[in-house]
């Protein structure tokens, strides 16, 4: 019973995205605030490198995380390929991500609307193209938020890609951990235990989605 009541809360709200985001009521599908009050009250911020965000969309979480980027004097590097038919994954409720990005932008360009949003921000490096392919050289992070492509190939890339760029004591979190695309669940699963002995700490916040990994 719980679980059917999980995911028909879960339907409506993707509904409930579709049309706040069409309307332009929200641009932020993640929880950034979140995600800020963590770096601040654990002190990651305190610690050396940049920010990373893999999947940025509209681009509301990409300003709330490139105005901290300011006060810390660092840089904020975003990958995204903005093409919202880009990503064919399906969820739980036989849905693909391509199709719910493109009811949330309408006949709006991805790039645009993204471009608006970040618009006067002089620390952010956009990299436009797919995780798997950009070169990041010899970037280290201390914090990456990572929301871009839900296969398993991209989900397992991207891990690999981002924790050997991630600092003593950095985080990475994942989106849609535990969420309607088991995919990413497991596939993350796998990488965890992997790099289990480079993990110093991992949690789950099961309400927003996100696995947050704090390296050794």
């Amino acid at each position: 019973m719980r679980y059917w009541l999980a995911r028909l809360l879960g339907h409506y709200y993707v509904w409930f995205e579709i049309f706040a985001g069409r309307l332009g009521l929200i641009d932020d599908f993640v929880g950034y605030d979140f995600l800020i009050s963590k770096l601040r009250n654990e002190g990651i911020t305190t610690k050396y490198g940049d920010f990373l965000e893999i999947g940025s969309f509209l681009g509301g979480g990409t300003k709330k995380l490139a105005k901290l980027a300011v006060e810390q004097e660092r840089q904020v590097h975003v990958i995204d390929v903005f093409n919202p038919n880009y990503d064919s994954t399906i969820n739980s409720d036989s849905i693909s991500m391509a199709w719910i990005y493109s009811k949330i932008l309408g006949s709006r360009n991805l790039f645009e609307e993204f471009s608006k949003r970040i618009k006067g921000f002089q620390n952010i490096i956009v990299h436009r193209g797919d995780s798997r392919i950009v070169d990041l050289r010899d970037a280290r992070f201390v914090f990456s938020f990572i929301d871009g492509g839900h296969s398993e190939e991209v989900v397992m890339h991207d891990f690999e890609t981002v924790w050997a760029r991630t600092v003593s004591g950095g985080v990475v979190a994942f989106h849609d951990y535990g969420g309607d695309l088991p995919v990413v669940t497991n596939s993350l699963d796998v990488m965890l235990d992997k790099y289990n002995c480079e993990i110093k700490q991992q949690r789950i916040y099961t309400q927003q989605k996100i696995l947050w990994i704090q390296k050794q």
